[in-house]
């Protein structure tokens, strides 16, 4: 464990079902880490283990993601 963040941290704003094998399926709300983005603005993510599922890593496009700005305060 290394102190700091390496990534950023990502809001997901849209549903994505994964279609090809290196992708994984996010709700709009979830909260990922983004670890690399392509050429084709198709972010890596690592997505952490919820009461549901187990954490998992993969694509998802770029286009469904938003800056993560925390709890809004008002």
């Amino acid at each position: 464990g290394s102190s700091g963040s390496s990534g950023s941290t990502m809001t997901v704003i849209k549903d994505y079902y994964a279609l090809k094998e290196n992708e994984i399926c996010v709700s709009q709300g979830e909260v990922v880490q983004v670890l690399a983005v392509n050429q084709q603005n198709m972010c890596l993510v690592y997505q952490p283990a919820s009461d549901h599922s187990p954490a998992a890593e993969g694509w998802v496009p770029g286009s469904i993601l938003a800056p993560f700005s925390g709890p809004s305060s008002g």
